[in-house]
């Protein structure tokens, strides 16, 4: 006889039946919504793409009015995560704040199930537990490692969203509701929950199916009373694995995500957690989930709690286990796909060797009913903390959205009201003034700017080279004469314009005569610095390498005028170094050695010959860094000389 339908209190863990428990955690995400609204960490492309998948869905309300041309790969992308976006739109009217919201909720939520995963309300243990696991979040973020750091620097949004709630669904399974269900009804729900994650991000598809296979196997080899028969336990795990895994491998999202997982990317920890330690991370894994299948047999650890835990590590650690022997022996993948599992691993792993530690030190086992009193405030307490030290830890990467959010908000009306564009002229953003991701969020999220266009548009320079007619552009003292000069009519503000973009780009490449343009940081004079310089600082531009370039352009002089351009520089001299030499090439013409024996800042001269655009070329002799000077352990910048100031003067 099927065991009858629970009653849904089973759903619940012991510390969410409290009112007080609801309360605080909606106190505690109210204060993070109030505190981090406008602050956005992400600063890779991929918060362009996201955003450009979510805006589109949000646009048209579906995928029926965008083309593939225009979203690229990302037509193809789960939507899961970008929908919810799009809902939370119809209340905020901005996707990109929404994601930026849903994300700082998911965090908040990830830590409440990790809380709750931990305390069991029954011992001493349940605090030994919680600062522990503070601790090692501190520590992990540290590393950036810790979960959260999905959408802070980089921005894994669908990830972040779609692990968020595999703990979520480990909480569920840790509970009586899902075990007291009809056997084949449990299958279902089980594979049900795997597909809709499918629909998020297949890796969190996963995670989450390979943890429910490996808990109905425990239960099937270390069977609760009263005891199946040992048939039906052998049935149950075989059709859990068959449905789970067919719900993973036919949800037409993994084809999308097998594709994705050949691309490479930029995704680094601290030096305490480096690809050379994924082996040890492995090891973790597998020592957790050993400890918690220890501990429940020993009645030392509540069995089903115990078991989920295990389940998650077991299958966290088999998934990076298998992703990097499909890279190393067959191929199939990227470094980038194999870093992309740490973040749940790491959280889950921790997870479980601290509640497993703690529940077999029998001084930690005492009952307390003082404790049992307060769990219901420390979860969301324990919750709120560990989000802020994860967002506290990025403080440096911190963006204000109101700025983003007023450019996006003129450029959706230049788009919907204004002049219409013609079939050869796409807008793409083009403003030094925001950084390189925001250009594009708003040249391929907002203005439809088809994805290889895109893809281009993420600074000046490559703009300049990229096949557009229009582009929008923040004012400011630097580009007030261009906007009257270039600007579209009607599409001007007193803070944005619309100008066409081959007047503006040639506007801007142009050198003013007779007027000095400095290079230093947030100064137009930086435009004409093209290769082998580095960040502009306060004082000027140092060049990186041993070949740096300038390209300018003099806009139609006088016919027979000619004209020189003076470099105002400093050279490089410091510790062993007593003299910098370098030789100058202008328009293919080299010039004479120049020998530079103090610091003094100095000025050289460079004739030019002809109209229209130059290139002058710097050959340094003999670049050094710092480091190798003594002077630093970590300045690596192969230095010359540094230019201060740009001067383009008439000669005779």
């Amino acid at each position: 006889m099927s065991p009858r339908v629970p009653r849904l209190d089973a759903l619940m863990m012991p510390i969410t039946n409290s009112k007080i428990f609801w309360w605080i955690s909606t106190a505690g995400a109210v204060l993070l919504l109030a505190t981090h609204w406008y602050v956005f960490y992400g600063h890779s492309i991929d918060a362009s793409l996201h955003y450009g998948l979510a805006n589109a869905l949000y646009t048209h309300f579906g995928r029926s009015g965008v083309s593939r041309e225009h979203l690229g790969f990302m037509y193809d992308y789960p939507p899961g995560s970008h929908w919810l976006a799009v809902i939370a739109s119809l209340v905020t009217g901005y996707p990109l704040l929404s994601m930026n919201i849903i994300s700082t909720l998911s965090i908040y939520l990830t830590y409440i199930c990790i809380a709750l995963l931990l305390m069991d309300r029954r011992s001493h243990a349940d605090y030994f537990r919680a600062l522990a696991m503070l601790l090692a979040i501190a520590y992990l973020a540290s590393q950036r490692a810790a979960f959260g750091y999905h959408v802070i620097g980089n921005y894994f949004y669908p990830q972040l969203v779609g692990e968020s709630l595999v703990f979520a669904l480990l909480c569920l399974l840790s509970t009586p509701y899902v075990w007291t269900l009809p056997r084949l009804d449990r299958c279902f729900v089980l594979a049900a929950f795997t597909w809709l994650l499918g629909y998020i991000q297949p890796i969190a598809a996963m995670q989450f199916g390979g943890s429910a296979i490996l808990v109905v196997t425990l239960r099937a080899i270390f069977p609760p009373e009263p005891r199946p028969r040992g048939w039906e336990r052998l049935f149950e795990c075989a059709l859990v694995a068959a449905i789970v895994v067919a719900s993973v491998l036919l949800n037409p999202s993994f084809r999308t995500m097998v594709t994705l997982a050949l691309n490479d990317g930029a995704l680094e920890f601290g030096r305490s957690l480096s690809a050379s330690h994924y082996g040890w991370l492995f090891l973790f894994g597998i020592t957790a989930a050993a400890l918690a299948v220890a501990g429940a047999l020993n009645d030392r650890l509540d069995r089903q709690r115990a078991f989920t835990l295990a389940a998650g590590c077991l299958s966290a650690a088999a998934l990076l286990g298998m992703q990097t022997i499909l890279y190393r022996y067959a191929g199939m993948g990227s470094p980038y796909a194999i870093s992309k599992h740490v973040f749940f691993l790491a959280a889950v792993t921790a997870t479980g060797l601290i509640y497993s530690t703690a529940g077999l030190i029998p001084s930690l086992r005492k009952p307390s009913q003082w404790i049992e009193a307060m769990s219901a405030t420390s979860v969301p307490v324990f919750a709120l903390l560990a989000t802020l030290i994860v967002l506290r830890s990025a403080a440096g990467l911190r963006q204000d959205l109101r700025q983003v959010i007023e450019y996006q908000s003129f450029a959706s009306h230049y788009v919907k009201y204004s002049q219409p564009i013609d079939g050869a002229g796409n807008i793409v953003s083009l403003n030094r003034a925001l950084p390189s991701l925001t250009n594009n969020l708003i040249s391929f999220g907002d203005l439809d700017l088809p994805f290889a266009l895109a893809m281009q548009a993420t600074i000046p320079a490559e703009v300049a080279r990229t096949p557009v007619k229009y582009a929008l552009v923040l004012g400011s003292a630097d580009t007030a004469g261009v906007l009257r000069n270039c600007g579209i009519p009607k599409a001007l503000s007193s803070t944005y314009s619309v100008v066409d973009r081959a007047c503006f780009v040639e506007a801007v490449d142009t050198l003013p005569v007779d007027s000095a343009v400095r290079t230093v940081e947030g100064q137009v004079g930086t435009m004409y610095l093209k290769d082998g310089w580095g960040n502009p600082e306060s004082w000027g531009t140092w060049s990186v390498s041993a070949r740096a370039s300038i390209e300018f352009e003099i806009r139609r002089p006088s016919v027979g005028k000619k004209f020189a351009l003076v470099i105002k520089y400093a050279p490089f001299i410091a510790g062993a170094r007593t003299e910098q030499a370098f030789r100058v090439v202008a328009d293919g013409i080299r010039g004479r050695r120049e020998l530079a024996t103090d610091r003094n800042v100095r000025e050289y001269v460079v004739p030019l010959e002809g109209e229209g655009r130059h290139t002058i070329e710097i050959e340094i002799e003999n670049p050094v860094s710092p480091r190798e000077l003594g002077l630093s352990t970590s300045d690596t910048r192969k230095l010359g000389i540094g230019v201060v100031e740009l001067r383009l003067v008439p000669r005779s």
